[in-house]
């Protein structure tokens, strides 16, 4: 998933609980490559995240290895979360779903830009 979001208006506490409950449900480690935030433990604990389920990473990725990324994510049956600041050209990236997020009076504003496959309703 491609989020396009200013930092700092919510995008990190929307998306957290959503990766604890994955995380508690299956098991799976909590792996932030290039967190836009810096990721600690009293952060990670604060939301039931099992600390020895989390492995950090620091690297730079590019678009070849956020498409290696994608694929090794579909295959593990896992989610990804690639958030990145707002742009006025839209780069469409290798992802099932692509987002901008935007500060609103009542909260977000999340407006859909790109989506794999058909709605189902």
């Amino acid at each position: 998933m491609d989020i396009n979001t200013p930092l700092g208006i919510g995008e990190i506490p929307l998306l957290l609980p959503d990766l604890y409950a994955r995380q508690q449900s299956d098991q799976r480690l909590l792996v932030p490559i290039v967190p836009p935030i810096q990721v600690n433990s009293e952060m990670l604990a604060e939301y039931g995240s099992d600390l020895t389920l989390v492995l950090l990473c620091c690297l730079s990725l590019g678009g070849k290895h956020i498409r290696r990324l994608q694929l090794a994510t579909d295959k593990g049956g896992t989610v990804q979360f690639l958030l990145r600041p707002p742009t006025p050209v839209i780069i469409s990236l290798p992802v099932s779903l692509a987002m901008r997020l935007s500060s609103h009076s009542q909260g977000l504003s999340v407006q859909i830009t790109q989506r794999k496959g058909r709605w189902q309703y």
